[in-house]
This record gives C-alpha cells, sequence and structure tokens, in this order.
C-alpha cells in the first residue's frame, strides 16, 4: 500500500503538472474544488486529466469526509477503467474490498466484467456479470452490460443461454438491435432452430453491417430445410454480387449438392470442382459426389482419382465407394484392381445393398480370374448365404453349379454342397437332425456351449423344419445351464408357437422351464403364469418338479405380498419330498403375521420330520428370533445356544451370538453382553457382526463411563492404534458428554464437557461442539453470564457452525441485562450471518432496540428504514420502528416530520405503541404551543379510551397544562384589555 501511495505521487508531479499546466489551468486548492473539478472533467470525457485530480484529492483530503472519499475512489477507478490502464482491474477489485456494500457496485461489476471479457478471461466476465443487477446500470451501461453477457456466454459455449440474452437485447429499441438480431439468429443456428435463425437473418440481410455475412447464413438455411429453389436463386445472387467471398465455396458445394440430388451429373461436375478449388477442407461426401458424378458421366479414371481419396474411414460412403471403384476399374478393363475393390467393400457391412452388388461383384471377378476352384466357392457360398433372394441369385446358382460340375475332386465337392444351408429340403432336414443329434449329445455332456452351437445351426438350416421344436427346447435348456435366462425364456417362447407342439414330449416340461427362466429374470407375474399352467398340465403330481413348482408358486405370491395364497402352496407340497422347504416357508409366514406360537410349532414340526434338512439351521435361528419377538429372552437364548452347539459352521452361528449379546444389552445386563461381544470379535474379526459388537461395547463404554478400559482393549485387539488412539479417545471422551447434554443432565455435563476440552482441546476434532453444550448447559441452568462467556468465545470462531445461535444467544443474554452496546453489536453480527429468516427477523429487531436504548440515534433509524422498506415486515414491528423514528425526530426538534410518522400509529390504542404515539402527538402539539389541536387529541384519546392507562393518564396531565397555559393565556389577555 504505501508502494501504491509512493507512486501515485510520482505519477502526479511527474505527469499531472505538465497535464495541467498543458490545459493552462490553475490546480484549485480547496478539497471540494478539487473535488468539483474533476467530476467536471469527467462529465467532459477528459479522464486522464480527471483521474489525476482524483488523486490530487484523494491526498488532500481528511478521513472525516468519508463519503466523499468513496466517491472520489469511484471516479478513480471509473476513469481507469474508461482510459483501459493496465492496472484497472486490479483498482477496481481493489476498491470492491474496501468498499464491499458501495451504491456502485453494480456499475464497478459491470466494468470488471468488461475489461474481463477484453482480456478473454470469458468465465471471469461472466462471473461478474451474473453478480450485476441490470436495473442499476444506466441505460447505457445495460445495453452494453446484456450485448457482453451474450458474447461472454457465446464464447463459453452456453449458447442457449446467449441465444436467451440477444432475444432480450433485439427486441429493445437501442443501437445494438442489428448486432442482437444477428447473434439471435447465429445461436438459433447453431441450436438448428433454423425457422427462428432464418427469421433473425432475413430481418439483416440488408443491414450494411452484415449484409456480407447474414445472406449466406439464410442460404445455408435454405439448404438445410431443402428449400432448393431459394438455394439455387439467393446462391447464384451471392455469386454474382460477391465474386471474391470466402465463403462462396460453400456455394459452390450446395449448388453441387443439389445438382447431384436432382442427378444433373454436369452441372454437379461444374459446382463441385470449383468447390474442390477453393475449399481448403473439402468433405469426403463431397468428393464421393464429384467421383460418382465422373462415373455416371463416362470419365472412369476421374472418377478412380476422386474415390481413392474418400476410402480412409470406415464407413458407409467408404462402403459406396470401393463397390464404385471397383465398377470404374471394370470399365478401363482392370479387372485385379476391380477384384481387390470389391474385396474391400465387403471387409464392411453399411449398406445391405451395396455389400450385396459388391459380394457378387467380387465371386464374379474371382470366377474370371480364374483364382481358383476354394476360393471361388467360397465366395459363391457366401453370398449365397447372406443374400438368398438377391436379384443375382439365378445367377450365383448357375455359376456355383458350373464350378462343382468342372471340379476333378468330387469329395470337396460333395462336401462343399453338404455346407451350403440352401440345399433341397430332404438334405436341408437330414443336416438339421444331424445337427440337432450333436448338440443333445453335447448337452449331455456339460458342454453347453458346443450345444447351442449345434442347435443354432439346426435352426438355421431349415427354419421351420420338424426337428425345430425339439432344438428350441434344448437350446433353451443350455441357455438355463448358461444362466442367460432371457435367451432361454425366448426360445421357450418360440418352442410353444411352433407347429403341433402340443404333441412334443417336452410340452408339459417346457412350461416348468419356462416358468423358472423368468423367475431367474424377477419376472415374477408371467413365471407364475407359467407354473400354475405346469400344475394344471402334469398328470404325474408325485414328480419332484411339481412339488417344487408349487413352491415357486407360494415364493411369488411370498413376493407379491399374498400370504394367504402363498401359504396354501407351500402347505400343498409339505408332504412331498422338498417339503422341509414347504414347511419352513409357511413357519416364515406366520411369523409375519405374528402367529409365532404357531410358527415356533412348525419349525420345531420340521426339525423332527427332516432332521437331515438343509433348512434346520434357518429353522432354529427362526425360533430364537420368534421367541425374542415374544420378549421370552431366556427360551431365545437356549435355542441360539442349541443352534451355535449343533450346527457351528452355519452362518447363523455369528447372528445367533450377536442376538444373544443384543438381548444382554437391550436388558442393560452389560456384565454379560461384554464377554459376548468380545467373543465374536475374537472368533470373526472381519465380519459385519464383529463391527456391530465392538461399536455395541464402545456405546456399554459410554453409558458405564468406563472409557479407559474400553480402549486399551481396543488397542489390544487392534481396533486403534498409535496413530488413531488420540482420535477415538477423543471421540469417546466427547460422546460420553454429549450423553449427558442430550438427557438434559446439564450440572453434570458441564463437568464432563469441561473435562473435554480442558485435555483435548484445541487439538480435538468435537471442540467447537463441545463448548457450543456447555454455553447451552450454562444456559439452560440459567447460569447466563457463565454461558455468555463460552458463546463470547465461539464468536470469536468466526467459522464455527453454531455462530448463528450463540450470535442469538449472546444478543438475548446482553439485551436482558441491558448491555445495549454490546447487543447491538451480536445483534448486527447476527443480521450478517442469519441463513433463517426468523433469526434475521429477530436481529432487526434487536439491533432496532439495542441502538435506540442505547441511544445510538443514527443506526435506530438506519435499521427503522430498513424495517420500513421491508413490505413483508410484520405491522407491529413497523410501528415499533416508526415510533422510535418519531421520538428521534422530536429529540432532534424536527416535530412536523416527527408527527408524520407518530400519525401511522396513533390510531390503534390498543396497542402501547399506538397508545404511546397517541399521548406523543398531543405532548408535540403542546410544545409548538398548539393547545386547542393537544386538547382535541387528549379528548379523541379519552374517547376511544385504552387498554393501557400509563399513557392515558399522561395525557389527562398533559391536558391539565394545557388548561392551565391557556388559563393564563386567556388571564394576560384580559389584563392587557385584548378582549
Amino acid at each position: 500500500m504505501k508502494i501504491k501511495k509512493i507512486f501515485l505521487m510520482m505519477f502526479f508531479s511527474l505527469f499531472l503538472l505538465p497535464v495541467v499546466s498543458q490545459n493552462r489551468e490553475s490546480i484549485p486548492v480547496q478539497e471540494k474544488e478539487l473535488f468539483d473539478k474533476a467530476k467536471e472533467y469527467y462529465s467532459q470525457k477528459r479522464y486522464n486529466i480527471s483521474y489525476h485530480y482524483f488523486l490530487l484529492f484523494l491526498q488532500k483530503v481528511s478521513h472525516e469526509k468519508a463519503t466523499l472519499i468513496e466517491e472520489a475512489e469511484y471516479y478513480l477507478v471509473r476513469n481507469a477503467y474508461k482510459l483501459r490502464n493496465e492496472e484497472a482491474i486490479f483498482q477496481l477489485e481493489d476498491y470492491l474490498k474496501k468498499y464491499p456494500y458501495t451504491p456502485h457496485l453494480d456499475p464497478t461489476l459491470y466494468m470488471l466484467g468488461i475489461l474481463s471479457y477484453e482480456e478473454n478471461e470469458y468465465q471471469v466476465a461472466l462471473n461478474y456479470f451474473n453478480r450485476v443487477i441490470a436495473e442499476n446500470l444506466s441505460q447505457k451501461q445495460k445495453e452494453k452490460y446484456y450485448l457482453h453477457l451474450g458474447y461472454t456466454l457465446l464464447k463459453l459455449n452456453k449458447v442457449k443461454d446467449a441465444r436467451d440474452i440477444f432475444t432480450y437485447l433485439k427486441k429493445e429499441k437501442t443501437a445494438y438491435m442489428s448486432t442482437a438480431l444477428y447473434y439471435a439468429g447465429y445461436c438459433d443456428y447453431l441450436l438448428k432452430d433454423y425457422d427462428k435463425a432464418l427469421k433473425n437473418f432475413l430481418s439483416i440481410e440488408d443491414d450494411p453491417q452484415f449484409r456480407e455475412i447474414a445472406p449466406y447464413y439464410i442460404t445455408q438455411i435454405y439448404f438445410i430445410k431443402k428449400n432448393f429453389q431459394e438455394v439455387n436463386k439467393r446462391g447464384k445472387l451471392l455469386l454474382q454480387r460477391y465474386p471474391q467471398n470466402n465463403n462462396n465455396a460453400e456455394i459452390y458445394r450446395m449448388l453441387g449438392e443439389q445438382a447431384y440430388m436432382s442427378k444433373n451429373y454436369k452441372l454437379a461436375i461444374d459446382n463441385l470442382a470449383k468447390y474442390n478449388q477453393l475449399s481448403s477442407k473439402v468433405t469426403r461426401k463431397d468428393i464421393y459426389y464429384l467421383g460418382t458424378s465422373y462415373l455416371k458421366t463416362g470419365q472412369p479414371k476421374k472418377a478412380i482419382e476422386c474415390l481413392s481419396k474418400i476410402t480412409t474411414e470406415n464407413d458407409e460412403m467408404t462402403e459406396n465407394a470401393y463397390l464404385l471403384l471397383g465398377n470404374a476399374f471394370v470399365l478401363i478393363n482392370d479387372k485385379n484392381n476391380a477384384r481387390m475393390s470389391y474385396q474391400s467393400a465387403i471387409k464392411t457391412n453399411f449398406n445391405s445393398e451395396v455389400r450385396e452388388e459388391a459380394m457378387y461383384n467380387y465371386a464374379l471377378t474371382t470366377y474370371e480370374s480364374e483364382l481358383g476352384f476354394g476360393e471361388s466357392i467360397r465366395s459363391f457360398q457366401s453370398f449365397i448365404k447372406e443374400f438368398p433372394k438377391s436379384q443375382y441369385i439365378n445367377k450365383a446358382y448357375k455359376l456355383l453349379a458350373t464350378l462343382y460340375l468342372t471340379s476333378n475332386n468330387v469329395k470337396e465337392a460333395y462336401q462343399s454342397i453338404v455346407k451350403v444351408k440352401f440345399l433341397n429340403r430332404d438334405l436341408r432336414e437330414t443336416k438339421q437332425y444331424l445337427e440337432y443329434t450333436l448338440g443333445t449329445e453335447a448337452f449331455m455332456n456339460k458342454k453347453y456351449l458346443t450345444a447351442i452351437k449345434y442347435f443354432s445351426l439346426g435352426k438355421q438350416t431349415e427354419p421351420y423344419g420338424k426337428y425345430l421344436s425339439d432344438i428350441l427346447y434344448w437350446r433353451a435348456e443350455s441357455y438355463y445351464k448358461l444362466k442367460k435366462y432371457n435367451k432361454a425364456s425366448r426360445d421357450l417362447m418360440r418352442f410353444f408357437k411352433c407347429k403341433g407342439v402340443v404333441r412334443n414330449k417336452n410340452y408339459v416340461d417346457a412350461f416348468y422351464s419356462l416358468g423358472y427362466a423368468y423367475f431367474s429374470q424377477k419376472k415374477y407375474s408371467k413365471a407364475l403364469r407359467c407354473f400354475l399352467d405346469y400344475v394344471k398340465s402334469e398328470k404325474n403330481i408325485h414328480k419332484v418338479q411339481y412339488a417344487d413348482a408349487k413352491n415357486r408358486i407360494g415364493d411369488i405370491y411370498f413376493y407379491n405380498r399374498n400370504l394367504v395364497l402363498a401359504n396354501k402352496y407351500y402347505r400343498e407340497s409339505i408332504g412331498s419330498r422338498l417339503g422341509d422347504y414347504s414347511l419352513y416357508r409357511s413357519a416364515y409366514i406366520e411369523g409375519l403375521d405374528k402367529n409365532y406360537n404357531r410358527k415356533i410349532s412348525e419349525l420345531n414340526n420340521l426339525l423332527e420330520k427332516y432332521p437331515q434338512s438343509e433348512y434346520c439351521d434357518d429353522a432354529l435361528y427362526e425360533i430364537g428370533r420368534s421367541y425374542i419377538m415374544l420378549e421370552n429372552n431366556t427360551k431365545a437364548i437356549e435355542v441360539y445356544n442349541k443352534l451355535i452347539n449343533k450346527y457351528k459352521y452355519s452362518q447363523y452361528v455369528i447372528i445367533a451370538q450377536l442376538e444373544i449379546g443384543l438381548v444382554y444389552f437391550n436388558n442393560k445386563e452389560y456384565e454379560k453382553a461384554v464377554p459376548v461381544f468380545k467373543q465374536i470379535i475374537k472368533k470373526y474379526p472381519d465380519s459385519d457382526e464383529a463391527q456391530t459388537a465392538f461399536e455395541t461395547l464402545e456405546t456399554i463404554a459410554i453409558e458405564t463411563e468406563d472409557v479407559k478400559k474400553h480402549l486399551e482393549y481396543a488397542k489390544k485387539i487392534g481396533r486403534i492404534n498409535d496413530d488413531n488412539q488420540k482420535q477415538r479417545t477423543d471421540s469417546i471422551l466427547f460422546l460420553t458428554a454429549e450423553k449427558r447434554y442430550l438427557r438434559a443432565d446439564y450440572q453434570n455435563a458441564i463437568s464432563k464437557l469441561k473435562s473435554y476440552l480442558d485435555e483435548n482441546c484445541p487439538e480435538g476434532k468435537f471442540c467447537v461442539t463441545a463448548r457450543f453444550y456447555l454455553a447451552e448447559s450454562y444456559y439452560q441452568l440459567n447460569k447466563k453470564e457463565e454461558a455468555l462467556t463460552e458463546y463470547s468465545l465461539l464468536i470469536e470462531n468466526k467459522n464455527s457452525a453454531f455462530l448463528e445461535q450463540s450470535l442469538l444467544k449472546s444478543s438475548e443474554i446482553c439485551f436482558d441485562k441491558k448491555r445495549y452496546k454490546v447487543s447491538l453489536k451480536y445483534f448486527k453480527m447476527l443480521n450478517e450471518v442469519a441463513q433463517s429468516s426468523e433469526n434475521r427477523n429477530i436481529a432487526e429487531i434487536g439491533v432496532l432496540r439495542s441502538a435506540y436504548l442505547s441511544e445510538n440515534d443514527k443506526e435506530t433509524l438506519k435499521m427503522a428504514k430498513k424495517i420500513l422498506d421491508n413490505s413483508k415486515e410484520n405491522r407491529e414491528i413497523k410501528d415499533e420502528a416508526l415510533l422510535y423514528t418519531a421520538k428521534i425526530l422530536l429529540k432532534e426538534n424536527k416535530p412536523s416530520e416527527a408527527l408524520k410518522a407518530l400519525r401511522k400509529i396513533d390510531i390503534d390504542t390498543r396497542t402501547v405503541i399506538g397508545a404511546e404515539a397517541k399521548y406523543l402527538v398531543a405532548k408535540t402539539y403542546y410544545a409548538l404551543q398548539m393547545l386547542d389541536k393537544s386538547k382535541n387529541e387528549i379528548m379523541d384519546y379519552a374517547k376511544i379510551g385504552t387498554s393501557h392507562p400509563y399513557w392515558l393518564a399522561k395525557s389527562f396531565i398533559l391536558l391539565s397544562d394545557c388548561l392551565i397555559f391557556m388559563y393564563r393565556r386567556v388571564m394576560i389577555f384580559k389584563q392587557n384589555n385584548i378582549f
């Protein structure tokens, strides 16, 4: 800052004095004169000398003139902005830091935005622009602000937002209307809203500023909209009007493409060739159009030259180009290059028609090139397989037959015919049967992928053959084994659509298989229908699948929360070999219905009938849970222990142990719970249950306040180490104290919290929270001074999460103790940081009352104005603000203004404010010796009455003063013989 001041003085002496002397004006000596002169120069746009006059003013002005200083510094940075000084941005930023609440905030942010835009710092510019309230700018600034905001958004690729700005700006009658129309159209163009873009561009196509660019966009839009008549008319006009315009290449491109699409290949060549000459980046598509046009007009060599350039990408255009290259090479009798071009086209697969022609021509050129039997056979087989309905199919068959007939190796020819899937029906069905047989053999050997391959080949060989239904069924089974349930269900649905499928031996089982395929995909509604169809169709009710299907039906109803039907199907399957599962699920439903005794009975039945069942451990666990629900903890623990001892490797062992520990914990039998939890941690250290056990042990330690012993245990088992011991200790000690606070045990909470703060802070993680709890505890015990001390410490830490609450309580305490200056400070801070509207209202009222009671008239009036300007403020608070305002105006001997304020609130004397206001009106008239008005006010007061007798009594005393004064005046008049 010192360096900056020295620099300014040097700058003034070296630069300002010569400037002033050149203007032949003496430098004013008085501060006000200096200030006015500087403003005058600014208004004359003589920013250089204005800048230096303000500098001189700031050197001379006394610090008491804060308003003038702020205004001068504003004009100083504004001059810097106008002059585009190198330091202008920094000066503006420093000004905002110094005066964050300046009335010139929005113009300053606007200038920062403009300068940042000019420096290409578009995101920074946008941040400044977004903070500007445009209504606070001059009309000229406002227009320029919206224009640059639009530019900035466009630079940041926020096209939609930019369009909104330019659309708004173009509606205003400003100097930027044409610019706004152009950029609005440009944004619409980028957003592909071509109708709006066209409308905007058409409105400025004759504007001198845009007449050489807008028509090109208009033409492009017409081209996009396929209005080729307009493209043709406008394109020719533009080429004629602006022959040297850089955008003419695009016009030639559009005219060329239009001619190509109209099959006017000669005209297409004329325009596309010019486009090719003028443009540095010719599109592949247009080279393709040009090459095709050359081929169509009988110029194969030029076609080859063009088309060879566009085979760089793996796309449909390359595929077409290779086909056309092949055709062009055929025209110049270059069969070898033609064949290679067709082969390149075949390697891609984007357009089936192109591929069809390329494959046929490749096979044909291969045949004509005499490259060998094998390659010719393969090429024709591939073609016939892929395009059995091609226009070239008969020719392909004929050529393939010729190849077979001319082959000297009959065995090789036969093997080739067998591989061709389109031969006569008998051979196709024989081949299908072999593939079906190979597939089922692979399935039996659990080679499911191989099975799927053969089944798929069989399906392709004869899509409607007599083995199709069997192929689909067994391929579905193979997919199911591989957990590809969607494919399995799809094949089974096709199975049911096969002709005569009801006579298939797998027809009934297919319902069962399809049910499982849907069930595995969680498509339960479809699965339910299939399982119901299966149990309805299955004649052998003793099959395992029959019982299993009923269990699955029960599962689906259970999933859909239809417990009645679920239980029905489970119970129908109880007598089967799968009865253990049925019993278990039925019992589980009883538990959901809170029939815990019946659930226990059925699960015991399961244990008795199926002692080797895989559900025995599940049953014991659920019995224990049922006893818990019946609040028979003793029986629950007994059952859990039986589970633990009998099924040592069951997944439920650890859960049962945890349940036992939690029973003890919930009963506050901590001495029994602790060893159970420790056993879980020892046996299953990495399990979720071990984590729950450890956390419960920690809770017990906090409850029993035996933290030290718990920490030693935790360190011993490795749950904490030297790195995190301090952190864990800090956490547990805080939780111990917090527990007291949350239970409203404030006296003991104070002791624990103070101990935590003394031992763990300031390093502790919960220091701020602990101090807040301590302050709240003092507050709850009405120890307001102690509470205030702690709240004050929290307030000093301005980043505290409890800052707002601490300010609220501190300001309340100070106000109640009539420390109004201190409460004023706290209420003002609260007003700045409050997040809720309720607390902001409290803060504003507190500032108003504290300022008034501490006789700080300036703050009182400032807050009163803010409250009165707030349309949402409570009426009573506004009345109070008016009362304080009136009292201060009376103190400042401004009775007329005071009466205006009082008259707004003296109507309702039912309120204490209205009652006092009514009295003050009468008192003010008395002070002004307007005795009749004072007397009338009091008489009116007496007539309407009030529920606040104090002010009415004071009014009667004032009435007596009025009458005495009036009496004395009458007596004086009599003595002077005035009557």
